[in-house]
């Protein structure tokens, strides 16, 4: 019980972070709940900080409101509600977006797959991502992919 409360606090406490915690944040976009909730798991064990939304929409407000400095970031699902002038956003379009408005220029962000499929992984690197995990991947490669995108971020 205590574990699961630590885990939940490090979960919401994006508020007022302190410097080393800010450095430590990650947005978690993914449609799949039990994923989600697998994958924090997994960052909150070793001290990250995660906010977790389920699609782009939820993506764009989250990334206005607490500039987060790493997204991992579902890369196969388009998101279906349409945005105001009838785009559909989708996660890519998400990182295009948040590369022209950042004023620190594009955010960092890690593909997340359901398939390895080396379309999708190429795809996903072209569009900037500087990692790509399919979501079997063991806590140790999800870890040492999260790990080497925040010391390249710096």
């Amino acid at each position: 019980v205590e574990e699961r409360q630590r885990m939940k606090a490090k979960v919401v406490s994006w508020s007022s972070p302190s410097r080393i915690e800010m450095e430590k944040r990650i947005l978690v976009v993914h449609s799949d709940p039990s994923f989600r909730e697998e994958l924090t798991a997994i960052l909150v064990r070793e001290g990250y900080h995660v906010k977790r939304v389920s699609n782009a929409s939820a993506a764009i407000g989250s990334i206005c409101a607490h500039r987060p400095p790493l997204l991992l970031l579902e890369s196969n699902f388009p998101d279906r509600n349409a945005h105001a002038g009838g785009v559909a956003w989708d996660n890519f379009l998400v990182m295009s977006w948040a590369g022209r408005f950042n004023p620190g220029g594009a955010i960092p962000f890690i593909a997340l797959s359901t398939n390895g499929d080396s379309k999708d992984r190429d795809r996903a690197l072209e569009s900037g991502a500087m990692g790509f995990l399919t979501t079997a991947a063991p806590a140790h490669e999800v870890l040492g992919v999260v790990g080497r995108a925040f010391c390249l971020a710096k």
